[in-house]
């Protein structure tokens, strides 16, 4: 197998057997080398939270999303997701990327920060620590400024805030994301990686300035790991297409 395909029943990595990407060999390393920064527990405020705050304040425009967007191979997706996370081996991941569909239409995008309301976090539990009503992105920004003694939320708001740090200090921070959706006009878009550099990018008004891995396929409502995305009372989401 070489170092883009996909990996397939990989016997270590059953899909979609848990509910949580929490603890996930591989998980830490990917995400903490998006910035130079150790971790800190618990978290203490810093400028960048402060920066949080305010910008938590502005009113975001409501917009069209999608924008500047071109087709790409499937193989360029996994190499970029390898390289973010600084992986060795070719089955890497394959929790997240065995459950997805085979065929796969893939697009390289930018948003332009319009209706963040079809943005949304991946659905692990561990996230709901962070916005306990859904899953969506905006709901997660405000939850950094809700502290709370939860393991969960101080390790995922330790990395955001660190982020944040990095990206105001103009330090390096890989700003490519990979997201899937059942739609690219109407559907949820749901990030499966780089959800932390998500959260920390948008809460700065900065979203913008990513560059998005977005996959496209109607059968992504029945994705495991974007199932509060298309949860029942949001079914004006499935039929937007």
């Amino acid at each position: 197998m070489n170092s883009t395909a996909r990996a397939r029943n990989h016997p270590s990595k059953a899909p979609c057997d848990k509910h949580s990407i929490a603890g996930v060999a591989g998980t830490a390393s990917g995400l903490d080398d998006c910035f130079p920064y150790p971790a800190v527990d618990p978290p203490r405020e810093s400028a960048a939270g402060f920066v949080l705050k305010r910008f938590l304040r502005r009113k975001r425009r409501k917009t069209s999303m999608v924008v500047d967007r071109h087709n790409v191979a499937e193989q360029e997706v996994w190499a970029a997701w390898k390289e973010m996370e600084q992986h060795s081996n070719d089955d890497f991941r394959g929790d997240i990327r065995n459950p997805l569909p085979e065929d796969l239409n893939w697009v390289k995008c930018s948003f332009d920060g319009g209706d963040a309301s079809r943005l949304w976090i991946i659905s692990s539990d561990d996230w709901r620590s962070l916005n306990e009503s859904d899953f969506r992105l905006p709901g997660a920004v405000a939850g950094l400024n809700r502290p709370k003694a939860d393991a969960n939320f101080v390790r995922h708001r330790t990395k955001i805030v660190q982020i944040a740090d990095a990206i105001t200090r103009g330090g390096s921070v890989d700003s490519r994301l990979i997201a899937v959706t059942n739609c690219l006009d109407a559907g949820p878009v749901t990030f499966i990686e780089g959800n932390h550099r998500a959260v920390a990018y948008h809460a700065l008004n900065q979203l913008g300035h990513c560059e998005i891995y977005l996959g496209i396929h109607p059968s992504i409502q029945s994705y495991c790991w974007a199932r509060k995305s298309f949860e029942v009372g949001r079914t004006a989401f499935r039929d937007a297409c």
